[in-house]
């Protein structure tokens, strides 16, 4: 069987999940972690490649797979983001717009934007204008001479490419490339334009979205770790009681019992402590950073627009069915997927896929092609 994997560092360490590829898509096989301190992030999987390359063989074994591809989930601050809008001569007359024009087209904005000392990882298409009308996606036998795009690209320094394509050459990996994380965020689940994904890490939140003419990116300092921080000061408990009490004691659904305690050790002592505050306490906080995050995106919330919760505390029990009951008006996607890592599962999803990077234009029959030609000896 043939096999992906996709990589993501974050503070604590190196996230993996390999996947299989069978005939109905994709097959969970494994996720690992490597426990890392004090690197940056290039560095980090330069120093422990020989440690990725020994789990992806052991993989490999355990599973008769041949892994053909790694993508790497890019943080969002490892990577620069803007919006162009250009218009990009095509004829001196008329002519029907083409794939080929499209690719023309994005090379010449891509030429005017990026030097040679950056490297394109994205290029997704927001809108096009042609003859004085807007078109979200291209229709079947548009004429122009001219083509505005507006357009989103996401770039890095070209020498972090080159430098992860050697660094896996010389284990003998195919690196596939760098996925960006808000992109990744975005791919889970069916694919669609009108969605906005809030990924929660332990040192930020990440919101992104996308719908017809704009894609947008915000970065929140709140993260895993303020929870932590804050029911640590709430219950007057270590760090090391607070991460417990925040990896196995938070669910999301209706308390039942008002007398039930948590009773969690701390070094030599037992410490007891009420579930029903507890998990008001929590429910409390994420609904007022959930009540910040809608007001900073109020004006690109569309009726249609459906929610993506990704990252560990969206994942506690019940929490969809919680949210769904506190702020009816969201439309919350749900997904069941093999996989606690969800992003890495859309890091890889989207790397095979590249759905916001097509340009959706209609099949053209032999007879259009042949006009098309005919029309370009005029």
């Amino acid at each position: 069987m043939r096999g992906v994997c996709s990589l993501e560092i974050e503070e604590s360490g190196l996230k993996g999940l390999i996947v299989g590829r069978g005939g109905g898509g994709f097959e969970k096989v494994e996720e690992f972690f490597l426990e890392l301190k004090d690197f940056k992030f290039f560095e980090g999987i330069k120093r422990n490649i020989d440690k990725i390359e020994k789990i992806l063989r052991e993989e490999e074994e355990k599973y008769s797979l041949e892994i053909e591809k790694i993508f790497i989930n890019l943080p969002f601050d490892k990577a620069e983001f803007l919006t162009v809008e250009d218009v990009v001569p095509l004829s001196l007359r008329k002519k029907w717009v083409m794939l080929k024009d499209i690719e023309k087209a994005k090379r010449y904005i891509e030429n005017i934007v990026l030097d040679w000392k950056k490297y394109l990882l994205h290029h997704i298409i927001l809108k096009y204008e042609a003859e004085n009308r807007i078109y979200f996606h291209l229709p079947l036998n548009l004429e122009a001479k001219n083509l505005k795009l507006k357009s989103f690209l996401v770039y890095i320094k070209r020498k972090y490419y080159e430098e992860m394509v050697e660094m896996f050459d010389n284990i003998e990996r195919k690196f596939a490339g760098f996925i960006w994380e808000p992109i990744s965020s975005l791919s889970i689940g069916e694919a669609s334009l009108d969605r906005i994904s809030i990924l929660m890490k332990e040192n930020y939140t990440l919101c992104a979205g996308i719908k017809e003419g704009e894609m947008f990116v915000e970065k929140l300092s709140f993260g895993e770790k303020d929870i932590k921080r804050a029911i640590q000061e709430k219950f007057f408990v270590s760090s090391s009681v607070a991460e417990k009490l925040f990896e196995w004691y938070i669910y999301f659904d209706d308390i039942l019992s008002k007398d039930k305690m948590i009773t969690i050790k701390d070094k030599e002592n037992y410490i007891r402590i009420s579930e029903e505050e507890f998990l008001l306490f929590i429910k409390e906080i994420i609904l007022s950073k959930l009540e910040e995050i809608l007001y900073l995106l109020e004006g690109k919330i569309e009726e249609n627009t459906r929610f993506l919760f990704l990252g560990n505390i969206f994942q506690k029990k019940n929490f969809t069915n919680f949210l769904r009951k506190e702020i009816p008006s969201l439309k919350v996607n749900s997904f069941s997927l093999p996989t606690k890592y969800l992003s890495l599962y859309g890091c890889i999803t989207y790397g095979h896929l590249r759905y916001f990077e097509r340009f959706n234009l209609p099949k053209v029959s032999l007879w259009q092609k042949i006009l098309n030609i005919y029309q370009g000896y005029f």
